[in-house]
């Protein structure tokens, strides 16, 4: 379980990298070289680099996409009157999870803009996690 806090998305992604690339590698020395990196960076190709990245940016694009309406528009149904209490809180609290939705998307499109551009994806993973 990895938290993510408001304003906090990008340090939140880096934290989520390490666990995500022992999915990507096969090669027992990879594996040891990320279970020995330290701290949020880790030795790894750039293409698995990429592949984690992308993963994880379809992620969030997905949990995007499930949502039944756009960040603007609950911004626009927050904007009126006309909403009860209840339904305020709950619009407020799914525009919350949005915004960090997309600032973890925004950082994860970030990181892969830093990545050089030889680093092809998709890169053979054998064991490249589930993200739910």
């Amino acid at each position: 379980v990895c938290q993510v806090y408001v304003g906090k998305e990008k340090e939140a992604v880096m934290d989520m990298l390490p666990l995500l690339r022992l999915g990507y590698v096969s090669d027992p020395s990879d594996v040891q070289s990320v279970l020995a990196a330290q701290g949020r960076t880790c030795p790894v190709s750039p293409c698995t680099e990429r592949a984690v990245l992308e993963q994880l940016s379809e992620y969030f694009v997905n949990r995007l996409a499930g949502y039944p309406t756009a960040l603007s528009e609950d911004e626009a149904l927050l904007a009126g009157s006309d909403l009860n209490p209840k339904r305020r809180v709950a619009t407020r609290l799914v525009r919350l999870e949005k915004k960090i939705l997309e600032a973890s998307l925004k950082a994860t499109v970030d990181l892969i803009n830093e990545l050089p551009d030889h680093s092809v994806s998709p890169c053979p993973a054998p064991y490249a996690p589930t993200i739910k």
